[in-house]
């Protein structure tokens, strides 16, 4: 890393960086660019697992080819190039969204209305049903990745596609060490990180907007919230609560059917 936040250990074709807009302690990195070919702003992500085989670099590659196809999508952050430096780590070429995420209107906005909410979700849940058609999950949705695209528009961002061989050539996630708020318990096993986990952690987001934090539990053992624990927000229709905490069921089955329920759900939650 250089000065300002510009990469210098990887070197990408086409394009110039200019500097880091993710966090600095985040695993993979991020940076704001310039693409030489037509001098365009284009965001990067650049993940901190190098890529150590041609089975590796095979599967990202069809990973990103299945992320590719969600282009045409109005509420999916559009894909430009992906591939692999020279060190070793593979990379994405994207929209750069200047307006930043859910997360950032947080911090800097505050919380959003019902209303606000529930078209938010119903976006978000017709573009998870698309994917999820396609057998694309998320496998990482919170509020830090729905972007806010042009005309304000939610579009999501960073799914979790990089899959790595584990020592008996399977593939696995590449997980985080420690829980996460917008995770669903089954989620902690990778081969069980499909729509219903994609589902759970919708309504997690969709909490976290209406209440300004994320889910949280009163059990220091608890891996996950409860749907039916959390407690109602004020102003906010105990319809739209009823569809938060039928998202947030620890049991998959207990969740919407798919994604399109939900969107469905939420139609009616005034």
């Amino acid at each position: 890393m250089g000065e300002g936040g510009a990469m210098v250990a990887h070197d990408l074709p086409d394009l110039v960086t200019v500097s880091r807009i993710n966090e600095p302690g985040a695993a993979d990195e991020v940076f704001l660019a310039l693409r030489v070919s037509d001098s365009s702003e284009v965001a990067v992500r650049v993940y901190s697992h190098p890529i150590e085989s041609a089975r590796d670099r095979e599967r990202f590659s069809q990973e990103i080819a299945a992320l590719r196809s969600l282009n045409g999508q109005p509420h999916v952050v559009v894909i430009h190039d992906a591939g692999v430096s020279a060190t070793g780590h593979a990379y994405v070429v994207m929209d750069y969204c200047a307006s930043g995420s859910l997360q950032d209107h947080l911090v800097t906005v505050g919380r959003f209305s019902p209303s606000e909410v529930r078209g938010i979700g119903m976006k978000l849940a017709d573009t998870l049903a698309e994917a999820h058609e396609r057998e694309i999950y998320h496998r990482n949705l919170k509020p830090a990745n729905v972007l806010v695209g042009p005309g304000g528009e939610p579009a999501l961002t960073d799914f979790g596609l990089l899959t790595f061989a584990t020592r008996d050539g399977d593939f696995a996630p590449d997980m985080p060490a420690r829980p996460r708020a917008y995770t669903a318990p089954e989620a902690f096993l990778p081969e069980l990180m499909t729509a219903p986990a994609d589902i759970y952690a919708l309504g997690a987001t969709l909490y976290a907007l209406l209440a300004g934090r994320a889910p949280t539990t009163a059990d220091p053992l608890a891996i996950s919230v409860d749907g039916d624990s959390i407690a109602d927000l004020p102003k906010v229709p105990w319809e739209l609560m009823l569809v938060l905490r039928r998202a947030m069921a620890l049991d998959p089955r207990d969740r919407f059917a798919d994604a399109d329920e939900m969107r469905v759900a939420l139609v009616y939650a005034r």
